[in-house]
């Protein structure tokens, strides 16, 4: 885990003046300065160093907590990664068994339109108000070289 130079800074600098305090309060009291001020300074002293021991361990945390986030972020993306390598094969392959049958069926360019709506799950009546066409017409008219007497679910088979 690399270290941001702040943090190193930021915990110096408290240090550097928790240790300072401390020489200050042995110095003022070997001068007998009176126990209520050296008191204060102590306190002041002790809650510097508690906020440096917090702010320390929760840069630690975090840091930790970031290295986690990273290597699940790195895990997550490999598998996204490989099921793109997958889901591309599959959709080649889909690709070409329809483009296969549809050779066999000797679909025009048409019909190959409406049986890949079909096959996208577009309604007969959708897909006649995309061509300009009575629904009758398309439904019979634009398949009728697909051997079923429902060419949807011809078609939903290949799947």
């Amino acid at each position: 885990m690399k270290k941001h130079p702040r943090t190193d800074f930021t915990i110096f600098i408290t240090l550097f003046f928790f240790v300072f305090s401390l020489l200050d309060i042995w110095w003022e009291y070997s001068q007998g300065q009176n126990i209520e001020h050296l008191s204060f300074e102590l306190v002041i002293c002790s809650v510097a160093a508690l906020w440096s021991f917090y702010l320390w361990r929760n840069w630690r945390r975090v840091g930790q907590q970031l290295v986690e986030e990273k290597n699940s972020y790195l895990k997550l993306h490999a598998e996204y990664q490989e099921w793109k390598v997958k889901n591309q094969r599959t959709l080649q392959d889909m690709h070409q068994v329809i483009t296969e049958q549809f050779s066999t069926w000797q679909l025009t360019p048409a019909q190959k339109d409406v049986a890949l709506l079909l096959l996208k799950g577009v309604a007969f009546k959708e897909i006649a108000q995309l061509f300009g066409k009575d629904y009758q017409a398309t439904r019979s008219k634009d398949l009728s070289k697909i051997p079923a007497t429902r060419p949807h679910r011809t078609l939903c088979l290949l799947l």
